[in-house]
């Protein structure tokens, strides 16, 4: 498709393109603020430069596997693209492709390891998630080092973790989900929304937790997860590293570990941390209480008058009262995080 074939068409909605097209010219829908949905065939091997500047109609593409290379300045001023994938098959990309698509919050991209590509790339506050695959591990490096600092983050991702979580049947909780996760390598990042981590300390006679604050699980940090679903879903990311700051009695196994009641080690179990004797599985978060002279056998664990609620509705039954986040700003309507009303802290999820 030649160059400025649809530029300035401001009463464009959707284009169709023929199966034949192999490339998109430069501006060719340049200025088209109106266009809202287009399907680029398989056949496209090259977008061409600001192919789709201004097009601020747009809150989704889809880049076909085809595609190969992508000019400068292809997608700028998309305002309405909230997130992108960039396919594997992509070995050329441009300067500033997503300069000024400022709602462009994520950008997933596992890349080819021949791909060269010009910077800056995104928008100041975009997330950039490179994958790892096995053959573009010293690319992705080299990625990661590249837009270091020009974006809101860049994270370096060597795999997906699905973890399968369990509910209290004991006390007929089918609301909550559990499940422990250490991990001494990579830093932790829940991706399915629906889940929050914990730290946890013994308070006897029982296990008090704490919500990790932070965007990621720490490496060499052992945590509980509770989730609404039976799977919990993370990345594992090995470019960020640092310290949660919330306290921490749980250990992690780097390995299997064999145990007798006698060593009084305790790990999740029905809603709970049990003492336990066999095998305790590699990843796992446990509980010494060694040096407990009297050791129960079973303890169950509090939420560190930290309470989880979905949104500001469900806190109705507390007294009427402002809104807080932990640093003290009043707040009129809490979102994601911890917030507090009348002393008592919420986790919003």
């Amino acid at each position: 498709m030649g160059d400025y074939a649809f530029a300035y068409c401001s009463s464009l909605t959707s284009a169709e393109l023929s199966e034949n097209i192999w490339r998109l010219g430069d501006f060719v829908f340049y200025g088209c603020s109106a266009l809202t949905s287009i399907e680029i065939p398989y056949s496209v091997t090259t977008i061409g430069h600001c192919a789709f500047q201004d097009c601020v109609g747009l809150t989704e593409i889809e880049l076909p596997a085809s595609v190969t290379s992508i000019g400068n300045y292809a997608f700028s001023g998309c305002d309405g693209l909230t997130n992108l994938d960039i396919p594997n098959s992509v070995t050329s990309i441009g300067i500033e492709v997503f300069n000024s698509c400022d709602a462009l919050e994520v950008i997933n991209w596992t890349p080819n390891a021949e791909t060269v590509a010009g910077s800056p790339l995104a928008a100041s506050n975009c997330t950039l998630y490179l994958f790892k695959d096995g053959t573009n591990n010293d690319k992705t490096e080299e990625l990661a080092s590249q837009f270091d600092g020009q974006l809101k983050a860049v994270y370096v991702v060597e795999g997906i973790l699905e973890l399968t979580a369990f509910a209290s049947e004991e006390y007929d909780d089918y609301d909550n989900y559990y499940c422990t996760y250490y991990d001494p390598n990579y830093s932790l990042m829940i991706i399915d929304g629906e889940a929050q981590a914990f730290t946890a300390t013994y308070d006897e006679p029982s296990i008090t937790l704490h919500a990790v604050e932070e965007e990621l699980v720490y490496p060499d940090n052992p945590v509980i997860f509770q989730t609404t679903e039976p799977v919990v879903t993370l990345y594992l990311i090995s470019n960020i590293t640092g310290t949660n700051t919330t306290d921490n009695d749980l250990l992690g196994t780097r390995e299997e570990m064999t145990v007798s009641r006698s060593d009084k080690v305790y790990v999740l179990f029905n809603g709970g941390f049990y003492i336990t004797e066999g095998t305790i599985p590699a990843h796992k978060a446990y509980l010494d209480l060694s040096s407990v002279m009297t050791a129960p056998e079973r303890l169950s664990f509090i939420e560190g008058g930290t309470t989880l609620i979905n949104n500001a509705e469900d806190a109705d039954d507390d007294p009427d009262g402002p809104w807080y986040s932990v640093n003290g700003q009043r707040v009129d309507k809490p979102t994601k995080g911890i917030f507090i009303k009348n002393g008592k802290k919420y986790l919003f999820k």
